[in-house]
């Protein structure tokens, strides 16, 4: 046996040779768990990342609904305090004039006019005539003259 090995020695070699195989299945196994665990934490990572990012979001939509309803209630506040505000001689005679004066109308049309009795207004006072009142406007001006210099803007 001169030239060739021995079976000893080919079945060392053999199971060396084995063994290296071995060795390197697991250095590749260790390498591919490594990575696998490598892409685990990076995409767990991401997670955490994209978890933390709508819990922002979130915080984020509930401030502005916050800051919104906190808007809403501060104007409603506002038309509450000018509703129950009280109303100065000004205010007054435009709502007056907007709601009552301005809607009165005398119909003309006979068809479109009462028939009939009116009410007894015994007991009540009720003109008798109406005359026109020519120096209306004067006297009103003269009136509210008066009411302006004796009452500061702020009180009338």
């Amino acid at each position: 046996m001169d030239g060739s090995l021995s079976v000893e020695e080919l079945t060392r070699l053999l199971r060396e040779a084995e063994q290296r195989a071995k060795e390197e299945r697991q250095r590749a196994e260790r390498e591919q768990q490594r990575a696998e665990e490598a892409e685990r934490e990076r995409q767990e990572e991401r997670q955490r990342a994209e978890r933390e990012k709508q819990r922002a979001e979130e915080a984020e939509r509930e401030r502005q609904e916050e800051r919104q309803r906190a808007e809403r209630e501060q104007q409603r506040a506002e038309a509450s305090e000018e509703q129950t505000r009280l109303t100065t001689l000004d205010e007054y005679i435009a709502a007056c004039h907007a709601s009552v004066f301005s809607r009165f109308a005398i119909e003309t049309d006979p068809k479109l006019t009462s028939r009939g009795f009116i009410t007894n207004p015994r007991d009540k006072w009720c003109p008798k005539n109406l005359r026109p009142w020519p120096d209306l406007l004067d006297q009103q001006k003269l009136t509210f003259g008066t009411l302006y210099d004796s009452f500061p803007t702020e009180s009338r």
